[in-house]
């Protein structure tokens, strides 16, 4: 039976883990949910992956779910990792299960813990490239959105994401928009969020380059949030193979089933 446990960071932030152990386990499937998202959304069945000898480890980094402090990617990896490090005390190897914006953190992860296999679900591998393919196809304001609703004032945020003149470095410091999109925030801060993950960027290349022969993704049918042609392009030059044959949206809405039975089905011996 699963387990719900909030790990202590070392500055003092809960971090939510649901856990699914089993007894001589060959490896740990762990999973990172979409940015924003909670690892309950996947319905994974831990219950039948541990019958076929697997423990699982779901990671709710900072600001998802029921954990606390703010989201940090370079901070959620470094959570995860001293977690990983601290349960797996058998050095049992990992099975790296990552959606969207959640697969860079694994396979960052990955080049310091041994990892058997990484499916890569929806990958975003480049969050600024990310958001200017948003911004061309339209398909920005459910990201805005998503970032209004965590505001106080909706308008005003929803106004300064309305076109991408905010992703040029020296823009986004020279009008301050940190601190004012952080003024107008809830719990969570708009422009900490946003300055971490896309004034910074984060890019997952390099790390999935050095790991590729341990690799498949899964692709969608269409994806709004990331060009499919750039993933798969990366893919074909690295020889990682591409599952296309499940289907759906960028979330893979009423697929997850099938993703699950999928990796199921492989064989990590």
């Amino acid at each position: 039976m699963s387990e719900v446990l909030l790990y202590r960071t070392q500055d003092n932030v809960d971090i939510e883990l649901i856990i699914e152990k089993c007894e001589a386990a060959k490896a740990i499937i762990v999973l990172w949910p979409c940015t924003m998202g909670d690892v309950r959304m996947y319905r994974m069945p831990q219950e039948l992956f541990a019958s076929k000898g697997y423990s699982s480890v779901l990671f709710n980094p900072r600001g998802h779910g029921n954990s606390g402090g703010q989201v940090d990617i370079r901070e959620c990896i470094n959570d995860l990792e001293s977690f990983i490090t601290e349960f797996n005390t058998e050095n049992l190897p990992l099975i790296s299960v990552g959606h969207s914006g959640g697969c860079g953190g694994l396979l960052n992860i990955g080049t310091r813990l041994k990892t058997l296999k990484y499916f890569l679900i929806a990958p975003v591998l480049d969050s600024r490239k990310s958001l200017f393919y948003m911004y061309k196809n339209s398909s920005i304001i459910e990201f805005n959105m998503m970032i209004a609703t965590q505001s106080k004032d909706q308008n005003f945020v929803l106004s300064t994401l309305e076109t991408d003149w905010w992703l040029d470095p020296e823009t986004w410091h020279k009008n301050d928009l940190r601190q004012k999109l952080d003024y107008v925030s809830g719990m969570s801060k708009i422009g900490h969020f946003l300055e971490k993950l896309f004034i910074e960027g984060i890019n997952g290349y390099k790390d999935l380059e050095a790991q590729k022969s341990s690799v498949e993704i899964l692709l969608p049918s269409s994806d709004n949030w990331y060009p499919l042609d750039s993933t798969i392009g990366f893919a074909k030059k690295n020889n990682i193979p591409i599952i296309d044959s499940i289907g759906s949206d960028h979330y893979f809405t009423k697929a997850w089933k099938g993703v699950w039975q999928y990796i199921y089905d492989c064989s990590f011996d």
